[in-house]
């Protein structure tokens, strides 16, 4: 929900037109749309109570932080100087792959939880 919010602040630099990230979804950067409808659907799925469906909020979520790079590789190629007020997206990067390791450790202990009440015979 967090990455969400960040759409609102610049993901662009001022010398590429200072664009926000709804900004450039309504623009139509086919990448950037991707990314929040994916963003949008993981949430979705999170929201669930069903576990199969947070398996697949985690790796549609890896997926997410491997589109995040290439959007912003074809948003910003070569080098690009940024200020305090354009590191949005470097945020939301950080976000996605602090969530990526969180959703892998919950998968983990979802996983044991499964296999050790199959040992006991006891349902949890």
């Amino acid at each position: 929900m967090s990455v969400l919010a960040l759409g609102f602040l610049s993901w662009l630099p001022a010398a590429r037109g200072s664009l926000t990230g709804w900004q450039l979804v309504m623009r139509g950067e086919i990448l950037v749309v991707c990314f929040f409808l994916l963003l949008i659907a993981s949430i979705g799925l999170l929201l669930t109570n069903n576990p199969v469906y947070h398996k697949l909020a985690v790796i549609l979520g890896i997926g997410l932080s491997v589109l995040v790079f290439m959007m912003m590789i074809r948003l910003m190629p070569g080098s690009v100087a940024l200020t305090f007020a354009d590191i949005a997206p470097i945020v939301a990067t950080f976000i996605l792959l602090f969530a990526n390791v969180t959703g892998l450790l919950l998968w983990q202990q979802s996983d044991l939880k499964i296999n050790h009440s199959k040992r006991t015979g006891r349902r949890s």
